[in-house]
């Protein structure tokens, strides 16, 4: 049977779902009678066996949309509807999300090398011609010496805790941008996912310069890495959740690039929101702790905290792996 033959043979049952469909979208599965509603099962496989035929004598073509779209709406109102659980939500973050930063790890070593490569240029550069620094270091930060900041915070007091939320608000605020931006930049092949990553390392590289210049840099780490350790992760997450996208459009492996990005495209959506639980701990962090500095908290106790909540941090998001290595084969059964 050729392709024109099967199609002008098939046609009038897929007429028939739709219309079935037009009244389930309209007025709900409830309006059809018993008779009705084992029909539209009845079509749904066999239109689902229709849309089989066609992709393997068609390729990819009309045809084919127009089936996969009559197909999934009629999933959508066949398939059992399931209730959220927020039971569900708990084993996402502790289980599903750190499974699947495994299963993209190569794009978050990618997105941490675009990152830290970014940052020692922009060290390499304003350390070479320090006129850079002006460019790409906050002007309050240049302005100032550094040796006289360090001098204020010692001599400041905590700020109201009102104050300090306000702060991690703002500050939740802007790295939520960020990591939004570095998402959707995966939709430019990825270019620019790189050039984001490469440039916020510049800028926090040229910050660095500042401070170790002045013999601070012990000072400079109790400030930054606090907040960073997480700051920094969840960023190169949401990086390698653009290169997620990214791959969708340049490597379809066979599938239509519309089709490869709708699949590739929830796994990155995953990735990205996994990362707002600690995007909030790292703003609340840089907002109140980060912003305590000698005497009323030694670099000692930041740095210790800062190394604390990384081993943390990194053994949470390579909980699978620690587990394939650690546990006993036969303990391993835990499906995730």
């Amino acid at each position: 049977m050729d392709l024109a033959q099967f199609v002008n043979e098939k046609r009038p049952r897929w007429e028939k779902l739709e219309q079935l469909l037009q009244i389930t979208e309209t007025q709900g599965l409830r309006v059809l009678s018993v008779k009705q509603g084992q029909e539209l099962m009845r079509l749904y496989r066999l239109v689902s066996s229709d849309l089989v035929w066609v992709q393997s004598h068609a390729g990819f073509s009309d045809m084919v949309d127009y089936l996969n779209r009559l197909v999934s709406r009629a999933y959508a109102q066949v398939a059992p509807r399931q209730k959220f659980h927020i039971s569900a939500l708990f084993r996402f973050f502790l289980e599903g999300f750190p499974r699947l930063f495994v299963g993209e790890f190569r794009f978050f070593l990618l997105a941490a090398g675009l990152l830290v490569g970014g940052a020692g240029f922009g060290y390499l550069a304003a350390d070479a011609n320090p006129e850079l620094a002006h460019h790409v270091v906050p002007a309050g930060h240049v302005k100032e010496d550094p040796t006289n900041r360090v001098q204020r915070e010692a001599l400041g007091k905590i700020a109201p805790g009102d104050k300090q939320l306000v702060f991690a608000n703002l500050l939740f605020t802007h790295n939520i941008q960020v990591a939004i931006l570095c998402f959707c930049a995966g939709l430019t092949l990825g270019i620019g996912t790189a050039l984001l990553l490469f440039f916020n390392g510049v800028l926090m590289g040229g910050l660095a310069w500042v401070y170790v210049q002045k013999g601070l840099f012990a000072w400079f780490c109790a400030w930054i890495l606090p907040h960073g350790i997480p700051e920094m992760t969840v960023i190169c997450i949401s990086g390698a959740a653009g290169f997620v996208l990214a791959r969708g459009i340049v490597s379809p492996k066979g599938q239509r690039r519309s089709a490869a990005l709708y699949e590739e495209s929830k796994s990155a959506t995953k990735l990205l929101l996994g990362t707002f639980p600690l995007f909030v701990y790292a703003g609340v962090v840089e907002a109140t702790l980060s912003q305590i500095h000698p005497p009323q908290l030694s670099i000692r106790f930041k740095l210790g905290f800062a190394l604390f909540s990384g081993l943390l941090l990194y053994g949470y998001l390579l909980s699978p792996l620690l587990r394939r290595f650690f546990l006993p084969a036969g303990k391993q059964i835990k499906k995730l």
